[in-house]
């Protein structure tokens, strides 16, 4: 031990902490400190804990230095820091499910669920609720807070202000593009997929968003696109309308929204549908083309793609050309298809009069490992992204030409103003 700090430590410390009579029964013994004992180790660490926090000296001793306490501190961080065990159980925040769950009983709020733009859990070994898999990332601080503030809001609403009338109007070129979803074509947004995932499926304005809750008029003006070179389509187009969070996740699936109405598009020109709706604070409009024949499921893209071969053994041989381009069906390459670059090498191939015809038939062996690709995860997304500019181009497709939102008519009946029971 330095002298200087056996000095300090016999000046300010062990005048009153030696002996039998030693204050508080705390006994320091500077000249045989023994750092193998966790017992010495933690009374030690209790002695920098009350010199940092300025505890010791007490009041009415002679205060220490800034330089005395440093270096004292600087002595015993060291080996305290050496002979400290570290090891055990990783500290866990909740899951998802346990949060949720937390909320609702300890709120008295049954139906509360997370927003869909909670962040999601990552798993471990199987498990969401293993501490190496819950980490706290800034989003999750974030939504902390922002759920926080929501459950207090639920049970002691703050006072409304009077709702601002609006108009809100969208465009082709004011709605979001996703992935291989939709595609803008002169004065209007095509859309060709009907997946369970939005961003590969719907689309929404880009900046509307409401600001009051309460019932809104809706307008939307539609129409069919069809063409002789693409497929016919019998019967009305299912346009639905739903309600989406602004915050929600792009990878969320349509039916994590709230179905607002169904419209039927029956005409190749524009054709405005108009009705009134429930919109929430944070809200915008998604539409999603419920009945399109494009999918990126992957059975039913599969079954599709099977009886289009069986049809046209020429479309058959492109894609077999696309996705084996080395001409071995054991090293399919997908990657490079994705979105209008696929596209363009299968249609390059389709109207190849060189075409190699050779395998095109449903029992060959090329064609077999290429429907056994279509189904495989990675394969349908891939194929189906490069698929969707065949109905971009050629149809059928729903064409999106304007939306316009106005209001709040009247207050939504879901907002409340006086504090609950809970």
């Amino acid at each position: 031990m330095p002298q200087a700090v056996r000095a300090i430590l016999a000046s300010r410390c062990v005048d009153c902490h030696t002996g039998d009579a030693a204050e508080a029964g705390v006994r320091l013994d500077p000249q045989a400190i023994e750092w193998r004992d966790p017992a010495q180790v933690d009374l030690w660490r209790r002695v920098v804990e009350v010199i940092e926090d300025r505890r010791m000296p007490p009041p009415d001793a002679e205060p220490a230095t800034q330089d005395e306490r440093a270096a004292l501190v600087a002595f015993l961080d060291p080996p305290i820091l050496a002979h400290t065990p570290f090891g055990g159980t990783l500290p866990r925040r909740l899951n998802r499910a346990e949060y949720e769950t937390t909320i609702r009983r300890l709120a008295r709020l049954p139906s509360f669920t997370l927003p869909a733009g909670f962040p999601p859990d990552t798993e471990r070994h199987g498990f969401d609720n293993l501490a190496e898999g819950l980490v706290v990332s800034p989003a999750h601080l974030e939504a902390y807070a922002t759920v926080a503030r929501d459950v207090a809001d639920e049970i002691f609403p703050p006072p409304r202000p009077a709702p601002r009338h609006v108009r809100f109007e969208a465009g082709p070129r004011d709605l979001v593009l996703s992935f291989s979803a939709a595609t803008i074509h002169d004065d209007a947004l095509r859309l060709v997929s009907r997946s369970v995932d939005i961003m590969r499926s719907c689309t929404w304005p880009s900046r509307i968003e409401v600001k009051d809750s309460g019932t809104y008029t809706i307008t939307v003006e539609a129409s069919r696109f069809l063409s002789p070179a693409g497929h016919p389509f019998d019967g009305p187009m299912k346009l639905e309308i739903y309600a989406r969070p602004v915050s929600a996740n792009e990878r969320s699936s349509v039916r994590a929204f709230r179905l607002l109405h169904t419209a039927e598009v029956s005409a190749d020109a524009p054709a405005a549908t108009t009705f009134e709706a429930d919109l929430y604070e944070g809200d915008t409009v998604l539409f999603h083309w419920a009945n399109a024949e494009m999918t990126h499921e992957f059975n039913a893209l599969t079954d599709q793609l099977e009886a289009w071969f069986r049809d046209d053994p020429r479309f058959l041989a492109a894609w077999q050309q696309a996705v084996f381009p080395t001409g071995n069906p054991d090293h399919p390459e997908t990657t490079r298809l994705r979105g209008r670059n696929g596209w363009d090498i299968v249609f390059k191939h389709w109207t190849d009069p060189a075409l190699d015809m050779r395998e095109a038939t449903m029992d060959s062996a090329k064609t077999k490992r290429l429907l056994e690709v279509c189904r495989s995860n990675s394969g349908t997304f891939e194929i189906a992204d490069a698929l969707c500019h065949f109905y971009h181009e050629r149809g059928p497709a729903l064409e999106i030409h304007r939306v316009t939102i106005e209001g709040p008519r009247s207050s939504a009946p879901a907002a409340r103003d006086r504090p609950t029971r809970s």
